[in-house]
Formats: C-alpha cells, sequence, structure tokens
C-alpha cells in the first residue's frame, strides 16, 4: 500500500511538472508535498480520505465532503497543475493564532475547466504541514472577489464553517 501512495505521489509531482518560477525553500517544499499528496487523493476522487487527513489540531468545523462534492468533482479529470505562489502567513481568518499557515496557489487545468486556480492552506502542526483548508476559483478575479463568498459552501475559509466536521 505504501508503494502505491509513492507512486502515486510520485506520478503527481510528475503531472506537476515539478515547474515553479522561483526555487523554493526546505519550508516550503515540505508545505508543497503535503498539498501535492493531499491533492492527489482528491484528484483521485477519495474524498473521503482527503477529509480524514484534513488538520484536526486547529478545531474547526467544515462541511468538506459536499464543498469537495459540489466544486471539484464537476471540474472532471487534472490534467496540469502548477504552483503559482507560496505564502507564509502569520495569521489566518478566523483561526487559531498559535500556528504557522503557508498558503499555497496552483494554476490547474481540468478536464471541463483549461484554467482555474487552487488555494491550498496549511496548517504547521508540531513538525509537519497539514491541509486545513481548500477553494477553487475560476479565474482570478473570483478569487480577488472573493466570490466564493457568495455561496457559502467555501470548506477551506476558517470563518465560514459547515454544519459538520467529517
Amino acid at each position: 500500500m505504501r508503494a502505491a501512495k509513492f507512486l502515486a505521489l510520485f506520478g503527481a509531482w510528475m503531472l506537476c511538472g515539478a515547474a515553479q518560477a522561483v526555487p523554493l525553500s526546505p519550508d516550503n517544499e515540505s508545505a508543497r508535498d503535503a498539498a501535492l499528496q493531499w491533492l492527489q487523493l482528491v484528484d483521485s476522487g477519495d474524498y473521503q480520505e482527503a477529509v480524514l487527513q484534513t488538520s484536526k489540531q486547529i478545531g474547526i468545523q467544515q462541511n468538506w465532503m459536499s464543498y469537495l462534492s459540489a466544486r471539484r468533482t464537476p471540474l472532471g479529470r487534472l490534467k496540469s497543475r502548477q504552483i503559482a505562489e507560496v505564502n507564509q502567513k502569520p495569521t489566518v481568518r478566523g483561526a487559531q493564532v498559535w500556528s504557522k499557515y503557508k498558503v499555497i496557489l496552483f494554476r490547474a487545468s481540468f478536464e471541463r475547466r483549461p484554467a482555474a486556480l487552487e488555494e491550498v492552506v496549511l496548517t504547521k502542526v508540531t513538525c509537519c504541514w497539514e491541509v486545513s483548508g481548500y477553494t477553487v476559483f475560476e479565474s482570478e478575479s473570483d478569487r480577488h472577489s472573493g466570490k466564493w463568498k457568495e455561496t457559502g459552501d467555501h470548506a477551506g475559509q476558517f470563518s465560514e464553517p459547515g454544519p459538520e466536521r467529517h
């Protein structure tokens, strides 16, 4: 089973082309690897396992399954993914201030959406990065306008919790 997960992660890394605009620090590489491993589960449709691997340390309530089913499934199969930005955040709106956060933005192409943005929020929990938020944006303007807020189905923002934690 470990070999299968390694091959899946390696395949995701190869699919991404490991292309990035700037070299990543070791800490950013660690966060990127955690995000890509989690995204591989999402890409394969294994939402339940992806939800199980989200950070439980930050104590937020989210309805991940509904969000992933409603926002990720309709996009279809992943065609490509490339890192666009990695940002260190001292805080994330609505989350505990003691944590260390990174926000990684990926430019992605899907079967039914040739250009999309994926934003993965990671929280440093003890030694490791864990996914604590995920959003798919249809465009750069949607990301900056906060269009997702209108739908109320964003799984990754701490201030927009869903009715239950899976």
